[in-house]
């Protein structure tokens, strides 16, 4: 009896553990949790890049100023990484053409105009920059990272 008892129990064992491997494996190969897993993947990079990222300033001045300063040298590539990560490929672009337009310089005097800044939080900040004539020319929007590193989120 005691045989019959445990091959019984052995036997259920087994079938639950079938029944939970066969399980897994349907949720394993089913597309909705594939790109839900690859999406977290890609989630969880893109979070540690931003992590990583040294480039910019304390503060968001501080970036702009850094900004500035590698566009004075013609260092593109630099400029462009004080941007946030998901947009510097973006202005990377931008900047190569206005470099090949000779226009990097006109650039930086409009970028060292008198600037008014606003604070939209803890983590954002707004520069205004007017012309001449005191009308606004440019917007200039920064955001802190989750390293406390600001970035320029757009011009």
């Amino acid at each position: 009896m005691t045989t019959r008892v445990i091959k019984f129990s052995l036997g259920a064992v087994g079938m639950v553990l079938v029944g939970v491997g066969a399980l897994y494996g349907l949720r394993f190969f089913d597309p909705e949790y594939r790109q839900e897993q690859e999406a977290m993947r890609r989630l969880e990079a893109i979070e540690q890049e931003y992590q990583n990222d040294t480039y910019g300033g304390t503060t968001p001045e501080e970036t702009l100023r850094l900004f500035i300063d590698a566009l004075k040298k013609e260092d593109i590539d630099l400029a462009a990484k004080y941007f946030v990560i998901d947009r510097q490929e973006e202005w990377l672009g931008n900047l190569r053409k206005i470099k090949e337009k000779n226009m990097l310089a006109k650039m930086v005097k409009d970028l060292e105009r008198e600037k008014s800044k606003k604070l939209t939080g803890d983590d954002r900040a707004v520069f205004y920059i007017s012309n001449d004539k005191r009308e606004l020319a440019l917007i200039i929007r920064t955001i802190k990272g989750v390293n406390g590193i600001w970035k320029i989120e757009n011009i």
